[in-house]
């Protein structure tokens, strides 16, 4: 059955319309129009097509789209860490790439799912330099797939899988560099390709985020899921791998690999500091608290502020009342820090074997 995209409120608002009135529209009940609305749960064919009519909508608009997350959805809902303030849970071993054979098939998947992205975004074609960047990580394929691969032997950890539910939503990729390898990227000297396991190092104060990728083809899950595990998935990941993330001397940078790769970074809080990647050109990002002339409220937003507030609220009672985003980001990350520090993969694998062992027994 189909779940319902962000046309539907798009629409409904276009017409002035309460969900009330939507729903007394399309003869189906308020909470099935809330369901459509925010692509939580599955609705029937028949309910999505009333709904699509009532609204002036075709169906395949008001469905979402099977491959891909939409534009506006990813980087307007605050990355949640709801399941860490609900649940108090690590990343579980279905997380971890446990042999190589998994590390590579994760690899391979991101670099597909990647091109799937830009395909869907608009930004492949040959006069984008976001299309030609591409091609030329195409081209060295081999060289792609064994950095990734010398990095997990390095550090297993920095490789992860957001799951739920039996799927597998998505990967991202958390680097700890040393002081050089972070600034020679920040200042543009390298590319992210020549980060190798030799500038590793653990609990660092340097934290460069290198991929953060959802699967394509994953059954068409709601956003919220994709939304809540890679979220999780990263805050989880930048807090074992670094020392103290609330330290004034923690510093953490991304790069800009398309358009909605740029607006999501933006929305969490990162700026574009000028500087491009060689032979990429890929925008340098970085994360800051401390503000440059010309403070852009883009990182300001009431909503992600009050979200952070709400999950962080009994935990932090002066984190709550924080306005800015970075800062609320940087004491939950020094949360998740102090609870998460620092699972190594081989006890997760002996406590699982254990754990295996006493249900035989």
């Amino acid at each position: 059955m189909p779940r319902g995209s962000t046309h539907i409120r798009q629409a409904r608002n276009r017409l002035g319309l309460s969900q009330l009135q939507a729903a007394v529209r399309a003869d189906v009940s308020v909470r099935t129009l809330q369901f459509a609305e925010s692509g939580k749960e599955e609705v029937t064919i028949r309910t999505m097509t009333r709904i699509a009519e009532a609204l002036g909508l075709s169906l395949e608009e008001a469905m979402r789209d099977d491959n891909a997350l939409e534009n506006d959805q990813f980087k307007l809902l605050p990355w949640s860490i709801s399941r860490f303030i609900t649940a108090r849970t690590q990343p579980t071993l279905d997380s971890y790439c446990l042999d190589e054979d998994r590390a590579r098939t994760v690899i391979l998947k991101m670099r597909e799912s990647w091109k799937v992205h830009l395909e869907n975004t608009g930004s492949s074609g040959t006069d984008n330099h976001f299309g030609v960047a591409d091609r030329t990580l195409d081209a060295q394929l081999d060289e792609y797939l064994e950095r990734y691969l010398s990095l997990w032997r390095r550090c297993p950890e920095c490789i992860q899988v957001a799951t739920g539910a039996g799927m597998q939503y998505g990967a991202s990729v958390v680097l700890p560099v040393t002081d050089s390898a972070y600034e020679r990227l920040e200042r543009g000297e390298i590319t992210f390709m020549q980060i190798g396991p030799e500038d590793l190092v653990e609990d660092s104060q340097n934290i460069v985020i290198d991929s953060v990728v959802e699967f394509a083809g994953t059954g068409n899950p709601s956003w919220h899921k994709f939304t809540s595990s890679l979220s999780y998935l990263v805050f989880c990941q930048i807090a074992m791998l670094s020392q103290a993330p609330t330290g004034d001397n923690f510093r953490m940078l991304s790069f800009s690999a398309s358009p909605l790769n740029l607006q999501r970074l933006q929305a969490t809080g990162f700026r574009e500091t000028g500087v491009t990647m060689p032979k990429f050109d890929y925008s340098i990002c970085v994360f800051s608290t401390r503000e440059p002339s010309g403070y852009d409220e883009h990182y300001v937003l009431a909503s992600t502020t009050a979200h952070f507030s709400h999950l962080v609220q009994g935990l932090c009672n002066a984190t709550a009342r924080i306005r800015d985003r970075r800062v609320m980001i940087k004491h939950t990350l020094g949360l998740l820090n102090k609870f998460l520090k620092r699972p190594r993969l081989r006890s997760l694998i002996a406590r699982e074997v254990d754990q295996q062992q006493t249900f035989a027994g």
